[in-house]
């Protein structure tokens, strides 16, 4: 996969809600545009985030439909009721149970906001089911360098988010530093699994690779762990 490079680019992440998941606001320095990755709770904290920097929000972009990375999407929405949301059609069936899922993993005195689509976000847009390519949001310059990767295994519709000419991916909980994703629910997939890493693992070996949770990798390092 080849791109062209962006002149101005920078990550920040926020680790938040009860399981730490790794938020990521993807700022374009060049026009001052942004994109915002798996918020998993603190929607009006992240658009706090989005204001103070005087950034223009392109599109949400979740990774898969786990509780942990969506329950700041009810405020963003609110925040910014225009900006497109995009997830894998395979895992909206967890985007819808978002509540249940996390009052199962977390406990009933957590009560975290309601889950999109029980509002009627007609904003959501969906991915189609095995789609690689980028996701359609007015083309955006952003958004335009851009690849999305199916990475199925820890979900049904776990998706990586990739900018080849910057080297950068965004791995969800597909891929961690020395660690992959569990897949010992119900739905998840090991054989999909080992797939999705194979795929990952062809990248070029200076890829940064920014997780679900925990700290940055590269896929050369995780290339040297037997997946």
């Amino acid at each position: 996969m080849t791109g062209s490079v962006l002149k101005g680019l920078e990550v920040s992440c926020f680790p938040v809600g009860p399981l730490a998941c790794n938020t990521y606001i993807l700022e374009n320095l060049e026009d001052n545009s942004a994109i915002l990755i798996d918020p998993g709770e603190e929607g009006d904290f992240l658009s706090n985030q989005l204001h103070k920097r005087s950034l223009t929000l392109r599109a949400i972009l979740l990774t898969h439909g786990h509780f942990d990375h969506i329950l700041g999407l009810l405020p963003l929405h609110l925040n910014f009721p225009t900006v497109p949301i995009y997830l894998h059609v395979a895992d909206k069936f967890l985007y819808k149970r978002a509540v249940a899922s996390a009052k199962h993993w977390v406990g009933e005195e957590y009560s975290p906001d309601p889950p999109p689509g029980a509002k009627g976000l007609s904003s959501t847009g969906d991915l189609a089911k095995g789609q690689v390519g980028t996701p359609k949001a007015g083309g955006e310059s952003l958004l335009s360098h851009l690849t999305v990767i199916h990475t199925p295994g820890h979900t049904p519709g776990s998706v990586s988010y990739y900018l080849p000419g910057e080297g950068i991916l965004f791995s969800g909980d597909t891929l961690f530093k020395n660690a992959v994703g569990r897949t010992d629910l119900s739905y998840s997939d090991p054989d999909a699994l080992k797939d999705s890493l194979k795929l990952l693992l062809k990248l070029p070996p200076e890829t940064l690779v920014y997780p679900g949770h925990d700290d940055p990798t590269t896929i050369g390092d995780e290339g040297q762990l037997n997946y």
